[in-house]
Protein backbone atom coordinates (compact mmCIF):
# COMPACT_ATOMS: atom_id res chain seq x y z
CA UNK A 1 0.00 0.00 0.00
CA UNK A 2 1.19 3.52 -0.81
CA UNK A 3 1.18 5.20 2.59
CA UNK A 4 2.40 8.42 1.01
CA UNK A 5 -1.06 9.14 -0.41
CA UNK A 6 -3.59 10.40 2.08
CA UNK A 7 -7.19 9.29 1.84
CA UNK A 8 -9.91 11.46 3.30
CA UNK A 9 -13.58 11.92 2.45
CA UNK A 10 -16.47 13.79 3.94
CA UNK A 11 -19.47 11.52 4.43
CA UNK A 12 -22.81 13.29 4.67
CA UNK A 13 -26.31 12.05 5.33
CA UNK A 14 -28.55 13.94 2.92
CA UNK A 15 -32.30 14.46 2.87
CA UNK A 16 -32.75 13.17 -0.68
CA UNK A 17 -30.84 11.08 -3.17
CA UNK A 18 -29.74 12.11 -6.63
CA UNK A 19 -31.88 11.15 -9.59
CA UNK A 20 -30.69 9.25 -12.68
CA UNK A 21 -26.99 9.81 -13.43
CA UNK A 22 -25.43 11.32 -10.31
CA UNK A 23 -22.38 12.95 -11.83
CA UNK A 24 -19.04 13.57 -10.19
CA UNK A 25 -18.96 17.32 -9.76
CA UNK A 26 -15.99 19.50 -10.52
CA UNK A 27 -14.90 23.09 -11.04
CA UNK A 28 -17.63 25.32 -12.48
CA UNK A 29 -15.17 27.26 -14.58
CA UNK A 30 -12.68 25.20 -16.58
CA UNK A 31 -9.35 26.75 -17.50
CA UNK A 32 -6.62 25.28 -19.65
CA UNK A 33 -3.74 24.01 -17.52
CA UNK A 34 -0.32 25.50 -18.06
CA UNK A 35 1.43 23.76 -20.92
CA UNK A 36 -1.68 21.93 -22.13
CA UNK A 37 -2.80 22.16 -25.78
CA UNK A 38 -5.27 24.89 -26.66
CA UNK A 39 -8.90 23.74 -27.00
CA UNK A 40 -9.61 22.67 -30.58
CA UNK A 41 -12.73 24.88 -30.67
CA UNK A 42 -15.04 26.80 -28.35
CA UNK A 43 -17.96 25.06 -26.70
CA UNK A 44 -20.51 26.70 -24.38
CA UNK A 45 -21.91 24.23 -21.86
CA UNK A 46 -25.50 24.26 -20.59
CA UNK A 47 -24.52 24.79 -16.93
CA UNK A 48 -27.37 22.70 -15.52
CA UNK A 49 -27.34 20.81 -12.23
CA UNK A 50 -26.08 17.22 -12.24
CA UNK A 51 -25.76 17.41 -15.99
CA UNK A 52 -22.79 15.27 -17.04
CA UNK A 53 -24.82 12.97 -19.30
CA UNK A 54 -27.04 15.62 -20.87
CA UNK A 55 -24.04 17.96 -21.22
CA UNK A 56 -22.17 15.17 -23.03
CA UNK A 57 -25.15 14.45 -25.29
CA UNK A 58 -25.43 18.19 -26.04
CA UNK A 59 -21.71 18.24 -26.90
CA UNK A 60 -22.30 15.18 -29.13
CA UNK A 61 -25.06 17.06 -30.98
CA UNK A 62 -23.02 20.25 -31.31
CA UNK A 63 -19.98 18.37 -32.60
CA UNK A 64 -22.00 16.67 -35.34
CA UNK A 65 -23.63 19.99 -36.26
CA UNK A 66 -20.22 21.63 -36.56
CA UNK A 67 -18.26 18.87 -38.31
CA UNK A 68 -20.93 16.81 -40.05
CA UNK A 69 -22.86 13.62 -39.39
CA UNK A 70 -19.88 11.46 -40.36
CA UNK A 71 -17.64 13.05 -37.70
CA UNK A 72 -16.61 10.50 -35.04
CA UNK A 73 -17.84 11.24 -31.50
CA UNK A 74 -19.02 9.05 -28.62
CA UNK A 75 -20.34 9.52 -25.10
CA UNK A 76 -18.18 7.53 -22.66
CA UNK A 77 -20.14 6.61 -19.54
CA UNK A 78 -19.08 4.66 -16.49
CA UNK A 79 -20.69 3.59 -13.26
CA UNK A 80 -23.33 1.19 -14.57
CA UNK A 81 -23.92 -1.87 -16.67
CA UNK A 82 -25.72 -1.48 -19.98
CA UNK A 83 -29.11 -2.41 -18.47
CA UNK A 84 -28.86 -0.25 -15.35
CA UNK A 85 -31.37 2.63 -15.14
CA UNK A 86 -30.31 4.46 -11.98
CA UNK A 87 -26.64 5.31 -12.24
CA UNK A 88 -24.08 6.84 -9.88
CA UNK A 89 -21.21 7.66 -12.20
CA UNK A 90 -20.08 10.07 -14.84
CA UNK A 91 -20.10 10.71 -18.58
CA UNK A 92 -17.79 12.56 -20.98
CA UNK A 93 -17.54 13.04 -24.75
CA UNK A 94 -14.71 11.41 -26.75
CA UNK A 95 -14.09 12.59 -30.31
CA UNK A 96 -11.60 12.57 -33.17
CA UNK A 97 -10.56 15.81 -34.84
CA UNK A 98 -7.68 16.38 -37.27
CA UNK A 99 -6.21 12.92 -36.67
CA UNK A 100 -6.19 13.33 -32.89
CA UNK A 101 -8.37 11.90 -30.13
CA UNK A 102 -9.80 14.29 -27.55
CA UNK A 103 -12.11 14.23 -24.54
CA UNK A 104 -14.50 16.91 -23.33
CA UNK A 105 -15.53 16.70 -19.66
CA UNK A 106 -17.82 19.12 -17.81
CA UNK A 107 -15.26 19.20 -14.98
CA UNK A 108 -12.02 19.56 -16.97
CA UNK A 109 -12.95 20.85 -20.42
CA UNK A 110 -10.91 19.62 -23.38
CA UNK A 111 -7.86 17.38 -23.04
CA UNK A 112 -6.11 15.21 -25.67
CA UNK A 113 -5.68 11.43 -25.41
CA UNK A 114 -2.30 9.80 -26.03
CA UNK A 115 -3.70 7.21 -28.43
CA UNK A 116 -3.71 6.88 -32.22
CA UNK A 117 -7.12 7.43 -33.85
CA UNK A 118 -7.08 3.80 -35.00
CA UNK A 119 -7.72 2.81 -31.35
CA UNK A 120 -10.67 5.15 -30.87
CA UNK A 121 -13.21 2.30 -30.53
CA UNK A 122 -11.06 0.44 -27.99
CA UNK A 123 -12.79 1.39 -24.72
CA UNK A 124 -10.30 -0.54 -22.51
CA UNK A 125 -7.51 1.64 -23.95
CA UNK A 126 -9.44 4.90 -24.07
CA UNK A 127 -11.11 4.84 -20.66
CA UNK A 128 -7.95 4.73 -18.46
CA UNK A 129 -6.75 8.00 -20.02
CA UNK A 130 -10.08 9.61 -19.16
CA UNK A 131 -10.45 8.08 -15.72
CA UNK A 132 -6.98 9.19 -14.62
CA UNK A 133 -8.64 12.53 -13.85
CA UNK A 134 -10.59 10.80 -11.06
CA UNK A 135 -7.95 8.98 -8.99
CA UNK A 136 -10.19 8.56 -5.95
CA UNK A 137 -13.01 6.92 -7.88
CA UNK A 138 -13.24 3.21 -8.70
CA UNK A 139 -14.91 3.23 -12.14
CA UNK A 140 -17.24 0.41 -13.14
CA UNK A 141 -18.36 -0.70 -16.58
CA UNK A 142 -17.01 2.07 -18.88
CA UNK A 143 -18.84 1.92 -22.19
CA UNK A 144 -19.57 4.01 -25.26
CA UNK A 145 -22.98 5.38 -26.14
CA UNK A 146 -23.92 6.98 -29.46
CA UNK A 147 -27.15 7.98 -31.09
CA UNK A 148 -29.02 6.82 -34.16
CA UNK A 149 -30.68 9.35 -36.49
CA UNK A 150 -33.92 10.65 -34.99
CA UNK A 151 -36.35 13.32 -36.18
CA UNK A 152 -36.27 16.60 -34.26
CA UNK A 153 -39.09 17.38 -31.88
CA UNK A 154 -42.03 18.77 -33.89
CA UNK A 155 -43.15 21.02 -31.00
CA UNK A 156 -39.92 21.85 -29.15
CA UNK A 157 -40.12 23.19 -25.59
CA UNK A 158 -38.86 26.70 -24.87
CA UNK A 159 -36.24 27.17 -22.14
CA UNK A 160 -37.70 29.01 -19.14
CA UNK A 161 -34.45 30.79 -18.33
CA UNK A 162 -36.08 33.25 -15.92
CA UNK A 163 -37.95 30.62 -13.89
CA UNK A 164 -36.97 30.93 -10.22
CA UNK A 165 -37.40 27.17 -9.74
CA UNK A 166 -34.03 25.70 -10.69
CA UNK A 167 -35.53 22.30 -11.54
CA UNK A 168 -37.98 23.72 -14.09
CA UNK A 169 -35.35 26.08 -15.48
CA UNK A 170 -32.69 23.41 -16.00
CA UNK A 171 -35.10 20.77 -17.31
CA UNK A 172 -36.60 23.20 -19.83
CA UNK A 173 -33.15 24.26 -21.06
CA UNK A 174 -32.06 20.66 -21.56
CA UNK A 175 -35.34 19.86 -23.32
CA UNK A 176 -35.01 22.80 -25.70
CA UNK A 177 -31.43 22.00 -26.68
CA UNK A 178 -31.82 18.23 -27.07
CA UNK A 179 -35.07 18.64 -29.03
CA UNK A 180 -33.12 19.79 -32.09
CA UNK A 181 -32.01 16.20 -32.72
CA UNK A 182 -34.67 13.95 -31.18
CA UNK A 183 -38.22 13.90 -29.79
CA UNK A 184 -38.31 15.37 -26.28
CA UNK A 185 -41.07 15.76 -23.71
CA UNK A 186 -40.83 18.26 -20.86
CA UNK A 187 -42.90 17.16 -17.86
CA UNK A 188 -43.65 18.32 -14.35
CA UNK A 189 -44.66 15.87 -11.65
CA UNK A 190 -45.54 15.64 -7.99
CA UNK A 191 -44.23 13.21 -5.38
CA UNK A 192 -44.41 12.73 -1.63
CA UNK A 193 -41.52 13.05 0.83
CA UNK A 194 -42.21 12.41 4.53
CA UNK A 195 -45.91 12.91 3.93
CA UNK A 196 -45.49 16.27 2.18
CA UNK A 197 -46.28 16.79 -1.50
CA UNK A 198 -43.40 18.06 -3.61
CA UNK A 199 -43.03 19.11 -7.22
CA UNK A 200 -40.13 19.17 -9.64
CA UNK A 201 -36.99 17.15 -10.28
CA UNK A 202 -34.10 18.63 -8.32
CA UNK A 203 -30.80 16.76 -8.20
CA UNK A 204 -30.82 17.15 -4.42
CA UNK A 205 -32.33 19.51 -1.89
CA UNK A 206 -30.34 22.68 -1.37
CA UNK A 207 -31.20 23.01 2.31
CA UNK A 208 -29.80 19.92 3.98
CA UNK A 209 -30.92 18.62 7.36
CA UNK A 210 -28.29 16.14 8.37
CA UNK A 211 -24.75 15.72 9.56
CA UNK A 212 -21.24 15.33 8.18
CA UNK A 213 -18.05 13.69 9.45
CA UNK A 214 -14.56 13.08 8.04
CA UNK A 215 -13.41 9.55 7.15
CA UNK A 216 -9.70 8.97 6.57
CA UNK A 217 -7.02 6.32 6.34
CA UNK A 218 -3.83 6.56 8.38
CA UNK A 219 -1.18 3.85 8.88
CA UNK A 220 -3.33 1.14 7.31
CA UNK A 221 -6.34 1.91 9.48
CA UNK A 222 -9.65 3.67 8.80
CA UNK A 223 -10.74 6.43 11.16
CA UNK A 224 -13.58 8.90 11.56
CA UNK A 225 -13.49 12.37 13.03
CA UNK A 226 -16.85 13.68 14.23
CA UNK A 227 -17.46 17.12 15.72
CA UNK A 228 -19.52 15.48 18.46
CA UNK A 229 -17.36 12.42 19.25
CA UNK A 230 -13.86 13.31 18.08
CA UNK A 231 -11.71 10.49 16.64
CA UNK A 232 -12.79 6.85 16.58
CA UNK A 233 -11.52 3.91 14.51
CA UNK A 234 -13.64 1.88 12.10
CA UNK A 235 -13.65 -1.90 12.20
CA UNK A 236 -13.07 -2.24 8.46
CA UNK A 237 -9.99 -3.03 6.35
CA UNK A 238 -8.63 -0.08 4.30
CA UNK A 239 -9.55 -1.95 1.11
CA UNK A 240 -13.21 -1.19 1.91
CA UNK A 241 -12.69 2.52 2.43
CA UNK A 242 -14.69 3.43 -0.72
CA UNK A 243 -17.62 1.19 0.24
CA UNK A 244 -20.06 3.69 1.72
CA UNK A 245 -22.71 1.04 2.59
CA UNK A 246 -20.10 -0.65 4.82
CA UNK A 247 -18.51 2.51 6.21
CA UNK A 248 -21.63 4.52 7.04
CA UNK A 249 -23.27 2.09 9.53
CA UNK A 250 -20.17 2.23 11.73
CA UNK A 251 -20.36 6.02 11.72
CA UNK A 252 -24.11 6.29 12.11
CA UNK A 253 -24.22 3.89 15.06
CA UNK A 254 -23.29 6.93 17.16
CA UNK A 255 -26.73 8.38 16.38
CA UNK A 256 -29.23 5.61 17.30
CA UNK A 257 -32.21 7.97 17.51
CA UNK A 258 -31.64 9.38 14.05
CA UNK A 259 -32.88 7.81 10.81
CA UNK A 260 -30.12 8.65 8.32
CA UNK A 261 -30.94 9.02 4.63
CA UNK A 262 -28.68 8.72 1.61
CA UNK A 263 -25.15 8.72 3.12
CA UNK A 264 -22.60 9.66 0.47
CA UNK A 265 -18.98 10.70 0.15
CA UNK A 266 -17.88 14.17 -0.87
CA UNK A 267 -14.33 15.17 -1.75
CA UNK A 268 -12.80 18.27 -3.27
CA UNK A 269 -11.04 18.96 -6.54
CA UNK A 270 -7.83 21.03 -6.59
CA UNK A 271 -8.54 24.75 -6.19
CA UNK A 272 -6.19 27.71 -5.88
CA UNK A 273 -5.93 29.30 -2.43
CA UNK A 274 -7.70 32.58 -1.82
CA UNK A 275 -5.50 35.41 -3.14
CA UNK A 276 -6.72 37.85 -0.47
CA UNK A 277 -7.60 35.64 2.50
CA UNK A 278 -9.87 37.02 5.24
CA UNK A 279 -8.47 37.41 8.75
CA UNK A 280 -10.33 35.77 11.62
CA UNK A 281 -11.91 38.37 13.91
CA UNK A 282 -11.35 36.33 17.05
CA UNK A 283 -12.05 39.26 19.38
CA UNK A 284 -15.32 40.29 17.72
CA UNK A 285 -18.13 40.23 20.28
CA UNK A 286 -20.60 39.26 17.58
CA UNK A 287 -20.44 35.46 17.48
CA UNK A 288 -21.73 35.24 13.88
CA UNK A 289 -19.02 37.53 12.53
CA UNK A 290 -16.38 35.82 14.66
CA UNK A 291 -17.29 32.29 13.55
CA UNK A 292 -17.80 33.15 9.88
CA UNK A 293 -14.47 34.97 9.74
CA UNK A 294 -12.65 32.05 11.37
CA UNK A 295 -14.15 29.55 8.90
CA UNK A 296 -13.32 31.86 5.99
CA UNK A 297 -9.69 32.27 7.11
CA UNK A 298 -9.09 28.53 7.54
CA UNK A 299 -10.83 27.35 4.35
CA UNK A 300 -9.13 30.07 2.27
CA UNK A 301 -5.84 28.17 2.44
CA UNK A 302 -7.17 25.67 -0.10
CA UNK A 303 -9.88 27.44 -2.12
CA UNK A 304 -11.34 30.88 -2.97
CA UNK A 305 -13.52 32.19 -0.11
CA UNK A 306 -15.70 35.25 0.34
CA UNK A 307 -16.62 36.60 3.78
CA UNK A 308 -19.84 38.63 3.70
CA UNK A 309 -22.11 40.49 6.09
CA UNK A 310 -25.80 40.92 5.31
CA UNK A 311 -29.06 42.23 6.72
CA UNK A 312 -32.47 40.56 6.80
CA UNK A 313 -35.84 41.10 8.45
CA UNK A 314 -37.49 38.85 11.04
CA UNK A 315 -40.99 39.74 12.32
CA UNK A 316 -40.53 43.31 11.15
CA UNK A 317 -37.19 43.76 12.93
CA UNK A 318 -33.91 44.25 11.04
CA UNK A 319 -31.18 41.71 11.82
CA UNK A 320 -27.59 41.32 10.69
CA UNK A 321 -25.71 38.15 9.87
CA UNK A 322 -22.38 36.97 8.50
CA UNK A 323 -21.44 34.07 6.26
CA UNK A 324 -18.49 32.42 4.52
CA UNK A 325 -18.95 31.52 0.83
CA UNK A 326 -16.84 28.75 -0.73
CA UNK A 327 -16.95 25.75 -3.07
CA UNK A 328 -16.50 22.10 -2.12
CA UNK A 329 -17.05 19.04 -4.32
CA UNK A 330 -18.10 21.43 -7.08
CA UNK A 331 -20.98 22.76 -4.94
CA UNK A 332 -21.52 26.40 -4.08
CA UNK A 333 -21.63 26.42 -0.26
CA UNK A 334 -22.46 29.08 2.30
CA UNK A 335 -21.65 28.62 5.98
CA UNK A 336 -24.05 30.37 8.37
CA UNK A 337 -22.97 30.21 12.04
CA UNK A 338 -26.57 29.84 13.21
CA UNK A 339 -27.75 27.39 10.53
CA UNK A 340 -24.74 25.41 9.39
CA UNK A 341 -23.55 24.96 5.81
CA UNK A 342 -26.01 25.05 2.91
CA UNK A 343 -25.04 23.84 -0.60
CA UNK A 344 -26.66 25.62 -3.56
CA UNK A 345 -27.17 24.76 -7.24
CA UNK A 346 -25.31 27.88 -8.35
CA UNK A 347 -22.70 28.36 -11.05
CA UNK A 348 -20.19 31.17 -10.76
CA UNK A 349 -17.56 32.83 -8.64
CA UNK A 350 -17.79 33.13 -4.88
CA UNK A 351 -16.85 36.79 -5.45
CA UNK A 352 -20.03 37.45 -7.45
CA UNK A 353 -22.03 39.41 -4.87
CA UNK A 354 -25.22 39.31 -6.95
CA UNK A 355 -25.03 35.53 -6.92
CA UNK A 356 -24.21 35.50 -3.20
CA UNK A 357 -27.16 37.76 -2.44
CA UNK A 358 -29.52 35.60 -4.52
CA UNK A 359 -28.37 32.54 -2.57
CA UNK A 360 -28.77 34.34 0.77
CA UNK A 361 -32.35 35.19 -0.13
CA UNK A 362 -33.17 31.48 -0.50
CA UNK A 363 -32.56 31.21 3.26
CA UNK A 364 -33.32 34.78 4.41
CA UNK A 365 -35.99 36.34 2.12
CA UNK A 366 -35.10 39.94 1.29
CA UNK A 367 -31.52 39.66 2.56
CA UNK A 368 -29.13 42.38 1.39
CA UNK A 369 -25.34 42.10 1.33
CA UNK A 370 -24.01 44.98 3.42
CA UNK A 371 -20.25 44.72 3.06
CA UNK A 372 -17.25 42.52 2.74
CA UNK A 373 -13.92 42.96 4.51
CA UNK A 374 -12.26 44.05 1.27
CA UNK A 375 -14.93 46.67 0.63
CA UNK A 376 -16.39 45.18 -2.57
Amino acid sequence: MDTGRAFVFIIAAMTRCALALACFAGPAVVLAAAGSPAPPFLHARLNVANGCLVESVYFYDQFRERFGEDAWVRVLQWGAREADEVVAGHAVAVFELKDRLWTWDINYGFFPLDLPPAQREDVPRVSPQVLVKYPRITPRYPLYRFDFPQPPEADPPVAALLDEDSARRDASLVAEKLARHRPVKLVQFSYVVDGASKQGAREADEVVAGHAVAVFELKDRLWTWDINYGFFPLDLPPAQREDVPRVSPQVLVKYPRITPRYPLYRFDFPQPPEADPPVAALLDEDSARRDASLVAEKLARHRPVKLVQFSYVVDGASKQGAAAVFKFHGRYCIYFPDRGTVPFHAQGSVKNLRLVQAALRRIFPGAVVLQTPDGE
